[in-house]
């Protein structure tokens, strides 16, 4: 008969030690089990179980976590479950707390997305949110993007959560006046890796006097991005405006105006800039022409710009001054 051998260590002792906080009942349980065969052959298997715990994601994203339980069993790929129950947003990004209502749905018990291999344990879900209309108002196309990595290279842990995408936002609609945008971060142990916002408001007219119709738009947004890698950061402030006429189907005029001030800090530099462009276009029946004109100032250079005092030397600044004494 053959032979079993099992080995069980288990902790309560857990203390804090950076990302990683223990919560009360915080435990770690470790098991392995050898089963000899008469022939000498060796079957082992691997149990670890931790529960009760936090992980701080330099400061920005706390994910709290039930348990994390990994079974390796000989000729099978390694069993993962991973059960967190709350996700928090930090810092500046407590605006977004409220999107963790949807986080704590049970997406990452059992997820859809679930990818285990030598680099380590990649899982995700997307769930995408029913449109809410009451009345004048109206939320359409919310979806949300949550995923875990955790690796066995030693590359630091990292999560990501998006709130629809920069390709398809999300909209808010109230009575003529319409808004949207998207929420995407990404963070690891060692930092945050990267953010994108994009927030807008404005609205939307419809015209028809009988033989034209068109209509108007005016939105007003601003959008940060930070990329962690490059160490890059930048704020821009938006407005544009735009409309369109048809004259009985044969006519058709758009107009499209855009009007942005960036400010952007890479590393030790800092610059802004202002960027406008307008689009026109004509359309008679087959025929259609346009044009589009932009124009862009930057009104600061970097930090290490010359400054005055540097362009001047003390003997031109003296014979620039003595000028205006004569």
């Amino acid at each position: 008969a053959s032979r079993r051998y099992e080995l069980t260590w288990v902790t309560t002792a857990l203390a804090e030690s950076g990302p990683f906080i223990p919560d009360p009942g915080a435990s770690l349980e470790i098991t392995a089990a050898a089963e000899v065969a008469t022939d000498g052959t060796v079957a082992a298997t691997t149990t670890a179980d931790l529960r009760k715990f936090q992980i701080n994601l330099f400061g920005v994203i706390e994910i709290v976590l039930d348990h994390v339980t990994f079974i390796a069993r000989p000729g099978n790929k390694p069993d993962v479950d991973v059960a967190v129950t709350d996700v928090n947003f930090l810092g500046a990004l407590g605006f977004v707390q409220k999107i963790t209502d949807y986080l704590s749905l049970g997406g990452f018990t059992d997820p859809p997305s679930i990818d285990v291999s030598a680099a380590g344990i990649a899982i995700g879900y997307t769930l995408a949110i029913p449109s809410i209309t009451v009345g004048v108002f109206s939320l359409q196309n919310l979806r949300l993007g949550a995923a875990i990595t955790l690796p066995f290279d030693g590359t630091p842990l990292r999560a990501r959560f998006a709130l629809s995408a920069r390709e398809d936002p999300f909209t808010i609609t109230v009575m003529i006046f319409g808004g949207g945008g998207f929420f995407a971060i990404a963070v690891g142990l060692d930092g945050v890796e990267g953010l994108e916002l994009l927030l807008e408001f404005g609205g939307n007219w419809a015209l028809d006097f009988g033989v034209a119709s068109g209509g108007v738009h005016a939105m007003a947004g601003v959008y940060i991005r930070l990329d962690g890698p490059s160490d890059t950061t930048s704020l821009t402030g938006y407005v544009r405006a735009g409309g369109h006429l048809s004259v009985l189907g044969i006519v058709s005029i758009s107009l499209e105006f855009y009007l942005g001030l960036t400010y952007e800090e890479s590393g030790g530099s800092k610059r802004a800039w202002g960027e406008a462009s307008m689009t026109f276009e004509v359309e008679v029946l087959f025929f259609s022409v346009g044009f589009t004109a932009s124009v862009r100032r930057e009104f600061s250079g970097s930090s290490t710009a010359r400054t005055f005092q540097d362009a001047l030397a003390p003997d031109e600044w003296a014979e620039y001054c003595a000028a205006f004494a004569a």
